[in-house]
This record gives structure tokens, C-alpha cells and sequence, in this order.
């Protein structure tokens, strides 16, 4: 924990981790809290399945544009102008009566304008505090995020429940506009001068680390997405008990993050921390069972937020720092893809053949991202040592590599 300590005592910090995860806090919300609206308003599940897969398609085409946006107009500009029109979107869906052709069209909407708060913060992260101390920062940003996708599901029901989704969605909107407004005023990003980047549009992706990065991203969050399947598969739609199970995850990936989360990348350690998810989802097979299901998923949680910081400090150590924000956009963008795809195979598998075949299903996507972060670590480099922060332009990015 002493890393953590040392870490916050860098100025600014503290405001900006805050800042950032109060602009996230409605992500862990706003999906739950569509599907509820359209369903309490047309009657049925499947006209919110539509609005979320426009929210996603927005949101996977916006996120790379948006970041590349933050270095030639600036992040504070490009924060609060996203932020306005994703929350204006939000309060027409709520309140406005509309047909809902029109409703998908301003879910759309909704999508591509998200602020680029990952991006953002990410990219500052490495204007904070030292680069031997980024690997701690990423684990930190990591494990907080977590908080949003224990509570913010508990806020949307209790909301929906006892007022109407209507209301949440109110409150998302104001807790984005308010956490991006707190993020975008911090003297720490007034600071934060992004260069404009050089190179066209996607070629950051030509660097093999990043797109190793996005396509572990992909099948990590796919693999995700199918256990959250999964579990509501083995105990239903309504039950508790599926809340209990996925919240177990969050709170492992807590600890995990807390724990570990700070240690350097290795060519090995991104498969080594995605394979206790995998190992844990094979070992769910011998008990369908609340507890024993309880006790597999705490234990894969704690590789998550690991996991996800050193694929973070992959990004940070071998792009230059103009190509951070759009490089982190991407990484979002295979996120979302990831989440559908693992979602609609695991759905698809349990469909046929029950929980069980979902189960593996989850199992074959931790599998996948394993086998990318294998096949690719000769892309992947020891950073023991190594000041992680992103190289300036004028600089090469060359870095040590484990033999």
C-alpha cells in the first residue's frame, strides 16, 4: 500500500482521479437505466436492446475521433462540448415524448458523443507523477473503477425502483455534466497541452504494442461480458444471488488492483493475470453453486484490475505522447466490441445447450486474449525499472525488451 501513498502525495492526484471517476460514475448506470426507460415506455425488453446497440456503435466509432479531437482543439473544449450534447441526449430521452425511430437516433447520438474521459485521464496520468510510478497509477485508476460497476447498477434499480428510470437518467446526465465540468476546470488539465498529432487518423495503430493492446482489450472484456451472461443464466434474470456473484468479481478486482496492480509489465505478466479468469471459469463447472460460484469469482477478480493497468502501461510505454489519447480511445473502442461480442456468444450458448456452455464460452474468450498476449509478447516489454511515460515526439520509443 505504501506505493499508493507515495503516489497520492503527488499534487493533483487526488482531484483528478476523483474528478474523473465521478464523469464515470454514470457508465455503470446509463445502460441499465435505457433498457428500463424503453421498456417502461414501449412495453417491451428488445426496443432497449436496439437503443443500447446504437449507444455502443456511437461510442466505438467516437471514442479514437474524440481523443485525437483533445490534441488539436484542446481537452477542456472537447470535454465539456461532449459532455453537453451526450447530456442533452439523455434528458430528451427521458422526458421528451418521442417516436422511437427518433429515440434510437438520439441513443446514436448519445453514443458518439460521450466525453473521452478515459482518454483524458489516462493521457494526464502521465503529466502526474513520475513514470516508474505510472504502473501504480494505472492500477489505482483501475481499481476505483471498479466502485462504479459495484454501485452504479444498485443506484439504477433503487432509482427505477422507487422513482422511475426517468429520474436516473436525470441524475446521469447531471453527474456526467458535473464530473466533466470538476475534470475539465482542474488547473492539472488547463496544464495539459496534448500536441496535434502528425500522422493520419488510425496509424497509431500500425505500432504493434497498441494494436496488441486493443485486441487483448477485445477478448479480455468479450470474456467478461460472457460471465455476466453466464452467471444470470445459472440463477435468472431477477435473482440476488447473480448481483452477489458479478459484484464478487468487482470486489476481488479490488483487492487484485490494490494488491498487486502496481508491479511493472513483463512479457509475461498480462497472460499470467488474465488466466486466473480462465482457470476460475473452469473451475465453476465442478459446482454450480451460489457459494462455490461466490468464492470462483472473487478469486478470478483479482487479476482484473492488474490485468487492465499493465495493458494501460503497454499503450503509455510505446506511443508517442500526441498518439495517447487516440491510442486510449481505441482501447475503449475494442472494449465495447469486446462486451457485444462476448455478450451475444455467451447469450447464443446459453440459449442452446444452458449456463454451462456459457460458462466455457467465457472460458474459450479468456483463452483467446491469453493466447494474443502470448503470440504478441515479443511486442511487450520489460518495464521493471523503466519510466513508462509517454515518449515526446522528437523522441524514439524504443524500449528494453525481457529476453
Amino acid at each position: 500500500m505504501g506505493i499508493y501513498r507515495e503516489i497520492v502525495k503527488n499534487p493533483g492526484v487526488t482531484r483528478v482521479v476523483a474528478s474523473q471517476l465521478v464523469a464515470r460514475i454514470p457508465a455503470g448506470m446509463t445502460s441499465l437505466l435505457l433498457l428500463l426507460h424503453f421498456e417502461r415506455v414501449f412495453n417491451n425488453y428488445s426496443s432497449g436492446g436496439l437503443a443500447l446497440a446504437a449507444v455502443s456503435i456511437g461510442q466505438a466509432t467516437a471514442g479514437p475521433i474524440l481523443g485525437r479531437l483533445t490534441g488539436k482543439y484542446g481537452s477542456r473544449l472537447v470535454l465539456i462540448t461532449s459532455a453537453s450534447c451526450s447530456a442533452a441526449a439523455l434528458l430528451a430521452i427521458a422526458f421528451v415524448p418521442l417516436p422511437y425511430a427518433v429515440m434510437v437516433i438520439l441513443s446514436l447520438f448519445l453514443g458518439l458523443t460521450l466525453p473521452p474521459v478515459h482518454s483524458v485521464a489516462r493521457t494526464l496520468y502521465s503529466r502526474l507523477v513520475p513514470g516508474t510510478q505510472l504502473p501504480g497509477l494505472y492500477s489505482l485508476d483501475a481499481t476505483a473503477q471498479e466502485v462504479i460497476w459495484a454501485v452504479g447498477p444498485v443506484i439504477a434499480v433503487f432509482i427505477a425502483q422507487f422513482i422511475n428510470p426517468a429520474a436516473g437518467l436525470l441524475l446521469c446526465a447531471t453527474t456526467l455534466l458535473g464530473g466533466v465540468t470538476w475534470l475539465a476546470f482542474l488547473p492539472e488539465l488547463k496544464r495539459l497541452q496534448i500536441p496535434r498529432a502528425k500522422k493520419r487518423f488510425g496509424a497509431v495503430l500500425k505500432r504493434p504494442p497498441a494494436l496488441l493492446a486493443v485486441f487483448i482489450s477485445l477478448a479480455f472484456i468479450a470474456g467478461f461480458a460472457a460471465m455476466e451472461v453466464a452467471i444470470i443464466a445459472v440463477f435468472g434474470n431477477h435473482s440476488v444471488e447473480s448481483g452477489f456473484v458479478i459484484g464478487a468479481n468487482a470486489v476481488g478486482s479490488f483487492v487484485g488492483g490494490l494488491t498487486f496492480g502496481h508491479r511493472p509489465l513483463t512479457r509475461w505478466n498480462i497472460g499470467i493475470r488474465i488466466s486466473l479468469m480462465m482457470l476460475v471459469m473452469l473451475l465453476s463447472l465442478i459446482n454450480i453453486s451460489f457459494w462455490w460460484l461466490l468464492l470462483m469469482m472473487f478469486i478470478g477478480g483479482i487479476g482484473c484490475a492488474p490485468a487492465l493497468a499493465a495493458i494501460n502501461s503497454l499503450v503509455s510505454a510505446t506511443v508517442r505522447f500526441s498518439e495517447t489519447a487516440e491510442a486510449f480511445g481505441w482501447i475503449a473502442s475494442g472494449q465495447l466490441v469486446g462486451a457485444a461480442i462476448g455478450s451475444a456468444l455467451a447469450g447464443v450458448a446459453a440459449d442452446i445447450s444452458g449456463a454451462p456452455a456459457a460458462i466455457i464460452t467465457a472460458a474459450a474468450l479468456f483463452a483467446i486474449a491469453i493466447i494474443i498476449a502470448l503470440a504478441g509478447n515479443r511486442w511487450i516489454p520489460n518495464l521493471r525499472g523503466v519510466d513508462i511515460s509517454p515518449a515526446p515526439d522528437t523522441a524514439t520509443t524504443d524500449l528494453p525488451i525481457l529476453r
